[in-house]
C-alpha cells in the first residue's frame, strides 16, 4: 500500500502497525518550523477511521481529523509532533 504526505514543512517521522493488533497504522508527523501547518496523508486504499492519539496510542479527546476516502488531514502546530491512528 502506497502513501503520500503533504503539507508545508510537514515531515513523516514514523509509520508502523498499531500496537493493539487492530488492522490499523500509526503515523507520526512533525512540523519542521515555527508556523502552524496542515498535514495531509493519502493512502492507496480507503481509510475507515482516523483519530489523533498520544505517544502511547491512546485517543486524544479534542483531536480534530478530517477524513475523505483515502485521505486524512489534520493541523500540526509549529515545532510540534502529532500522531494519528488510521484504520482500514
Amino acid at each position: 500500500m502506497g502513501y503520500e504526505v503533504s503539507g508545508d514543512n510537514i515531515i513523516l517521522s514514523m509509520l508502523k502497525v498499531a500496537e493493539n493488533g487492530e488492522n490499523a497504522l500509526i503515523a507520526r508527523v512533525y512540523c519542521a518550523n515555527d508556523k502552524d501547518s496542515s498535514a495531509k496523508i493519502k493512502f492507496g486504499k480507503e481509510i475507515k477511521s482516523a483519530q489523533l492519539v498520544n505517544l502511547n496510542e491512546e485517543p486524544i479527546e479534542n483531536g480534530n481529523v478530517k477524513l475523505n476516502g483515502n485521505t486524512v488531514e489534520f493541523k500540526v502546530l509549529g515545532w510540534k509532533i502529532v500522531t494519528v491512528k488510521l484504520s482500514f
